[in-house]
Order: structure tokens, then sequence, then C-alpha cells
């Protein structure tokens, strides 16, 4: 089974005209039983990293005031990616 993660950063979404595009994405991506798909949410209004699994994709959010605790947002996004490694690792050691 192949995984695919869509990373969407919801600060620009609605701005440029991204959502429309990602439900297309999600659309095509769901018939396929062969694919597994994780959607990584930053900059979300939630207060804390959630994961959950909703009409048959896999959620991961990250919270937009995490970004307050870095100097640049380079910083929030390479811990955003620290995180999303730890759980892609943490799913495949389950895996075995």
């Amino acid at each position: 089974m192949k995984h695919i993660y869509l990373i969407i950063d919801r600060a620009n979404t609605e701005d440029y005209g991204i959502g429309t595009y990602i439900r297309q994405i999600k659309q095509c991506l769901k018939v396929s039983p062969l694919l597994s798909v994780t959607i990584v949410e930053s900059d979300n209004s939630i207060d804390e990293v959630t994961e959950s699994q909703t009409n048959g994709f896999n959620h991961l959010r990250f919270p937009l005031h995490y970004k307050a605790l870095y100097h640049k947002a380079e910083d929030y996004y390479m811990a955003v990616a620290y995180k999303l490694c730890s759980t892609i690792c943490e799913k495949d050691k389950k895996k075995n």
C-alpha cells in the first residue's frame, strides 16, 4: 500500500483558491483502495496537535499558535516536519 501525504498551509488556502484543488485531489485519491492518504494541515485554528480519521482520510493538524513559539516561519515548518517524521516512524514501527 502506498501512503500519500497532502500538506496544506491553512493560512493561505482560502486566499488562493487552493481549497477547491484540495477537494478535487481528495476525490481522486479516495477511489483507490491501494492508497492511504494523510492530510497534514499547518496553521490550523485548533489548540494542540491532533490526529484523527474522517471520510477515509487520516488528518494531522498543527495549531497556528505554535508559530508564535518560533522566531522565524522556517522554524515553525521545521518543527512540523520533525513531528511528521516522528509520526511516520511510529506508524512504520507498529506495522513491523
